[in-house]
């Protein structure tokens, strides 16, 4: 018995510890796994629904093996609601702050444009100097790959 209570407080001292400052706006998470579980059930029921979409013909198979930006989005956009969802009906409470779904402030703004336009920059200025060092043309280079009568005409001789 008192093996189990010294055992407790230990926890208990290490748990104050690693816990967040009282003044702190920075809450503990509330959730836990469960919910991650239900999040995931929920993913693992799309599947049938890709597939009955496939079957009928309303989604290209090569969208699940080679999803499109538009796909993506829209998968995003369809999990990010049923978290959201999953969350406020099993705990009513706030879901967008603790999950730190906050807008950034304008300093952050400003820093991710400024960087995201340099580094884009960069990676262009990079593929151009690549490109007449080894001497290949843009039009020589395949930038996708061609589907259904595209594939035909590209792959016919002239």
């Amino acid at each position: 018995m008192h093996g189990r209570q010294c055992l407790s407080q230990h926890a208990g001292a290490v748990a104050s510890e690693i816990s967040i400052p009282r003044g702190s706006r920075v809450r503990k998470p509330y959730w836990g796994y469960e919910d991650i579980g239900i999040l995931f059930v929920f993913l693992v029921l799309l599947t049938p629904v890709f597939r009955l979409l496939v079957y009928f013909h309303l989604l290209l198979r090569s969208e699940l093996t080679n999803p499109s930006v538009g796909f993506q989005f829209g998968l995003v956009a369809f999990v990010s609601p049923a978290l959201y969802l999953v969350l406020k009906l099993r705990y009513h409470q706030p879901v967008l702050r603790p999950l730190g779904w906050v807008l950034p402030g304008p300093a952050y703004t400003v820093a991710a444009l400024l960087l995201g336009i340099s580094f884009a920059s960069g990676v262009a200025l990079f593929y151009d100097i690549f490109m007449l060092a080894v001497g290949l043309d843009e039009k020589r280079l395949p930038l996708h790959q061609p589907r259904g009568s595209e594939a035909a005409v590209a792959t016919r001789p002239q």
